[in-house]
């Protein structure tokens, strides 16, 4: 990782650690709490505004880091349309629709075909939102991206951006490991899945399809594997695919062996393959 980019984490990572509990505060004033209830396992409200804490230590460490303007506009769309999600509430339907801009915006930023750019931008839609699914115990969605945000910024071709986030969320992750004392928020999840979204596809012009789409899958392993575990559980019981419950992979290794070991595991499934990643992209 070259100098810049240390700076540029540094800077994300400090932030992060400040502005955190400053949203936790705001969010406790404003009665932004997010309420125990029969899907929702934590034990007290807490504050889901945390997203807005990383969505501002984001931007302006991505800004110092010379980021493209297009993804950092593409991020605050994702951002806003999490924030809605958050404090009113959008349908499945609505929200996808809302995600499209903040896609096409930020793959603007690669040098992509026609129809490659169409194809990023539905890939997008099927990996933001499987990312925030994970955003389900605490801990769980932060650290899941710290460990895919590491391979990128040391070996993708986005590193600043990459080092960008990775400051924010571990400065986050301080207050969201458990016991959590602030939660992402669809704002956050949102965000960090178009970030996770952007350093992957832009692999796709130097790497080509077959590499990208291998390296991507290896990289994204928990959440696929999450959400492969929930569409198999959802369609043997015939329960509407899109309607939340506890019925993800994290829910039952969290019954099963308790939160600090399910996290662990978890992360764990995350950093599978991430040297041969490493290889696999590694400049010729």
């Amino acid at each position: 990782m070259a100098l810049t980019a240390v700076l540029v984490l540094l800077l994300a990572l400090v932030l992060g650690a400040a502005l955190t509990p400053l949203a936790a505060r705001a969010g406790a004033h404003l009665g932004l709490l997010d309420h125990p209830s029969p899907i929702k396992p934590h034990a007290r409200p807490t504050p889901f505004t945390g997203g807005s804490a990383l969505f501002i230590a984001f931007v302006i460490a991505a800004s110092a880091g010379s980021v493209s303007p297009l993804v950092i506009a593409g991020a605050l769309l994702a951002w806003m349309v999490g924030l809605l999600d958050d404090i009113q509430g959008l349908g499945p339907l609505t929200k996808l629709a809302a995600e499209v801009p903040a896609l096409a915006i930020g793959s603007l930023a690669v040098d992509l075909g026609p129809l490659e750019r169409l194809a990023a931008i539905a890939a997008g839609l099927v990996m933001i939102n499987i990312f925030q699914v994970t955003d389900g115990l605490d801990g769980l969605a932060a650290g899941t991206a710290v460990v895919m945000l590491v391979l990128f910024a040391l070996v993708g071709p986005s590193v600043g951006l990459a080092a960008a986030a990775l400051g924010a969320t571990l400065g986050f992750l301080l207050f969201n490991l458990p016991p959590a004392r602030i939660f992402l928020g669809d704002e956050g999840s949102l965000l960090l899945g178009y970030v996770l979204w952007f350093v992957s596809i832009a692999w796709y012009p130097e790497a080509g399809p077959l590499r990208t789409l291998l390296a991507t899958g290896l990289i994204w392993l928990f959440p696929l594997v999450n959400s492969l575990y929930v569409l198999v559980i959802r369609l043997s019981l015939g329960r509407p695919l899109l309607l939340g419950d506890r019925s993800h992979l994290y829910d039952y290794l969290n019954r099963r062996y308790g939160l600090r070991n399910t996290l662990a595991l978890c992360w764990g499934i995350s950093a599978v393959g991430l040297a041969s990643v490493a290889t696999l992209m590694r400049p010729s």
